[in-house]
């Protein structure tokens, strides 16, 4: 089976959902999908989360009629400057614009999920937002996951293998 399709049909489960909610930690992007549900956390304390997450490390982007509206270039820029971020800038660009972009983007439901033989994704909302994952270069490391927080399933995570094709952890 493609990449391609097995992507799709394991993505397939976010169709009808709606994205309520995104965040970063450090440089990864976490997006959350569907009902709240309660976990257990590694503490031991009972937490609220999103039925669905899709955690990314490789470049993406939110597009809104035809421009960019969020990207994750957006975490390397400087909020007030908009120029690369030195370090010395509490907040990035992304930081400042997650607030605004949130309320007038969240919650979009998923009306469509397509996906590319690299790993890359597109999902398309009712709204016409679209975000795309972007798999920009040829390292080893995970790219992006996918998980229910309802079920104790494997992660569906999309790194490369030493051969420099994409593979499956399932």
């Amino acid at each position: 089976m493609s990449l391609k399709i097995q992507i799709e049909r394991e993505l397939e489960s976010l169709l009808g959902k709606p994205l309520v909610g995104l965040g970063r930690a450090a440089d990864m992007l976490w997006l959350g999908f569907g009902d709240p549900c309660q976990i257990t956390n590694f503490k031991g304390k009972e937490r609220s989360v999103s039925e669905f997450a899709l955690h990314v490390q490789s470049a993406w982007r939110f597009i809104k009629e035809g421009r960019i509206a969020l990207a994750s270039g957006d975490l390397y820029l400087d909020s007030v400057t908009k120029f690369a971020d030195d370090g010395r800038s509490p907040l990035s660009r992304f930081d400042s614009e997650v607030p605004l972009f949130s309320s007038r983007e969240v919650p979009a439901t998923v009306k469509s999920v397509a996906a590319d033989e690299m790993g890359g994704v597109v999902l398309i909302f009712d709204s016409g937002l679209h975000f795309e994952i972007v798999v920009m270069d040829s390292a080893k490391e995970e790219k992006w996951r996918f998980f229910s927080n309802k079920s104790e399933a494997d992660h569906f995570v999309v790194p490369l293998e030493q051969s420099g094709s994409l593979r499956l952890i399932k």
